[in-house]
């Protein structure tokens, strides 16, 4: 933490209004200098903030005990730098927190991408996190501190991985033995949240363009298919750019939670979503047209502009503005002594904006 309170952070990238801000949410283990090179690529197109969350390096101390703590020291970051709104990209851990922020505080947040990521800790991710925290425990030295680096990865990474990436892995767990005790003492502390690890309640808040990225080996994290396992719900999923690529909903997602070998090969919202079959609208787009168009379909729909994502229409919100619409129209034709077709509002009233 810095002397004033604030999240240990660097700025990286173009200045000015013309490159928009990119936050970094670090997995447990990071330190912001992990997302090298991609950080470096990013930086490019971005104004880059990168932070060090309560408890990892670079701000050492006390984790929140609840996930949903690092929404404040995230609000007060942007805030310092006085930044509204920022594009969040979180891993693991930091996507977490990344759905929580989005939930929690949803006028700071333009997008969201959160990569491998639970919804909750369920009791297979719990034993294995209990295994890991007694393990930390005892990491009171260097031996036992690289012994738990290594149980780890092998209860993350697949085989292949672990395969190809081994002379890597093997000299990360030589640094990783070498942190400083603050360092340990964060990561006890992390681990102890997740482990209470449970963002179902607040999933339905989330209302900016959001991208699951799901790594299909991954040994550990549940699929996060029960995100969008709710009536009703909708992803939008939009390219770097913002333009509308597809949706995906329930109906997409049940014949994958039905049949888990479906689920191999798929490794990004775009391999789940669907382009067509569902309804898309204008800003200025008739209230009654609306209607007619949402007809028997019962989720979220997209709103574009010049083909970018700008917002989202629900059925209710469009049949609350309808039927307001209908009441003005009905006590303005009373008060004329004429009646009126119906309304022909804009369907603006309704939409909720990315």
């Amino acid at each position: 933490m810095t002397g004033d309170g604030v999240l240990a952070h660097e700025i990286r990238g173009p200045g000015g209004d013309a490159a928009e801000p990119l936050l970094l949410l670090n997995g447990g283990l990071m330190t912001w200098v992990a997302w090298e090179p991609l950080s470096s690529h990013l930086g490019k197109r971005h104004r880059l903030i990168l932070c060090d969350l309560r408890g990892q390096l670079m701000s050492p101390g006390d984790p929140p005990a609840e996930l949903e703590g690092n929404v404040a020291d995230l609000t007060a970051l942007l805030d310092h730098l006085e930044i509204e709104s920022t594009h969040v990209l979180g891993a693991s851990y930091g996507g977490e927190i990344g759905l929580l922020l989005a939930a929690l505080a949803p006028e700071r947040v333009r997008s969201l991408i959160a990569v491998t990521v639970a919804d909750y800790a369920d009791e297979e991710m719990q034993r294995v996190s209990g295994e890991w925290r007694r393990l930390l425990a005892a990491a009171d030295d260097p031996e036992s501190r690289a012994e738990f680096h290594r149980r780890l990865i092998r209860s993350v990474y697949s085989e292949g991985f672990l395969a190809k990436h081994g002379n890597e892995l093997a000299a990360r767990a030589a640094q990783v033995a070498a942190m400083p005790d603050a360092w340990w003492h964060g990561v006890r502390g992390i681990f102890d949240a997740v482990d209470r690890l449970d963002v179902r309640r607040h999933l339905a808040a989330i209302r900016c363009p959001t991208l699951i990225v799901m790594a299909g080996a991954d040994q550990l994290m549940p699929v996060i298919s029960r995100f969008v396992e709710r009536p009703g719900d909708t992803v939008l999923v939009t390219g770097t750019d913002k333009r509308l690529l597809g949706v995906i909903t329930i109906d997409d997602i049940r014949p994958l939670m039905t049949n888990p070998e479906l689920m191999q090969g798929l490794v990004i919202a775009e391999d789940m979503m669907r382009s067509d079959g569902f309804p898309v609208f204008a800003p200025d787009d008739p209230l009654d047209e609306v209607m007619r168009r949402f007809g028997q379909y019962r989720f979220m729909a997209p709103v574009v502009e010049d083909g970018r994502l700008v917002g989202a229409l629900w059925p209710h919100d469009v049949i609350e503005s309808y039927n307001a619409e209908i009441l003005k129209r009905d006590m303005a034709s009373t008060m004329a002594g004429t009646v009126g077709n119906g309304p022909r509002t804009r369907a603006l009233p309704g939409v909720r904006g990315m």
